[in-house]
């Protein structure tokens, strides 16, 4: 998807098939160059997890949709899949690029922006994704997204 990138892969590709070496490896070393100015600092690779590794990600994943409210300790339901919570975390912080709970959160907070953008009240949307206490809710919720539950619904 980068075009600039491309844009020299294609160059160089062309220069080979024209059996134009000495111009592809030319246009091979453009494309380093341009990756020598790039900042991958954030960037992590690419983590290949096996199919039983993929399945137990999507089963805690799936376990979390289907009851946001719940309370979701990756201990808990790693014991019901019969692995350790470390390993079940590893999976699928691998798959979805966070642990268990942060995903847990981060849904739950999606969900009460979106009951908040409906008009529902903090404390509603509290109760709805699982806080029994809407300071703590509120808390939580300023954390994840930098503005207090009631500042969101005003704006909203």
């Amino acid at each position: 998807g980068d075009a600039r990138l491309q844009s020299l892969m294609d160059r160089a590709v062309r220069a080979a098939r024209a059996g134009e070496m000495a111009m592809a490896k030319l246009e091979l070393l453009s494309i380093f160059m341009e990756l020598g100015r790039r900042d991958f600092s954030l960037t992590r690779p690419v983590a290949f997890l096996t199919r039983t590794q993929l399945e137990l990600a999507r089963r805690a994943h799936d376990e979390v949709e289907s009851a946001l409210a719940a309370p979701h300790d990756a201990r808990d339901i790693a014991s019901r899949m019969g692995i350790s919570a470390t390993t079940l975390n590893g999976c699928f912080a691998k798959r979805y690029g966070m642990t268990i709970a942060a995903y847990a959160r981060r849904r739950r907070m999606e969900r009460a922006r979106e009951l908040l953008s409906a008009g529902e009240s903090v404390s509603a949307a509290a109760f709805e994704v699982g806080y029994s206490n809407p300071s703590k809710f509120a808390a939580a919720f300023k954390r994840e997204t930098g503005v207090s539950p009631s500042e969101f619904r005003r704006r909203a």
